[in-house]
């Protein structure tokens, strides 16, 4: 049964063949019997478990975890404008990032024909 946790420290975690990226994802749900560090995130609040794909929207760090969210909440009307909504905001994080990188690799093409 997939599950929704969302990592919530500053790295990723490993359990088994499950990584959790920072941020939301959905895996298979993690036995923390057999993994109890998972349960030691768990309740230390480092990871949350969640039933709820429009409130683990939010914290959706790609547009295929938005995916797997909306199909967890398929038919929930909240659901949908949250994926459509988070989808916009990656949009936007994706364009804004890309110009970011273009204006320094401009910048740095007209540095690198000017010698000292």
């Amino acid at each position: 049964m997939k599950k929704i946790y969302n990592n919530r420290t500053k790295r990723a975690l490993v359990f088994g063949d499950t990584m959790l990226l920072p941020g939301t994802n959905v895996a298979e749900e993690i036995d923390t019997d057999k993994f109890p560090g998972l349960k030691h995130y768990v309740e230390e609040d480092d990871v949350v478990v969640s039933d709820d794909p429009a409130s683990a929207m939010k914290d959706a760090n790609t547009e295929g975890v938005v995916d797997e969210l909306e199909k967890l909440g398929e038919g929930d009307a909240k659901v949908s404008g949250a994926a459509k909504k988070r989808r916009e905001q990656l949009g936007k994080m994706k364009a804004e990032a890309k110009a970011a990188t273009e204006a320094a690799k401009k910048a740095e093409e007209e540095d690198g024909g000017v010698e000292a």
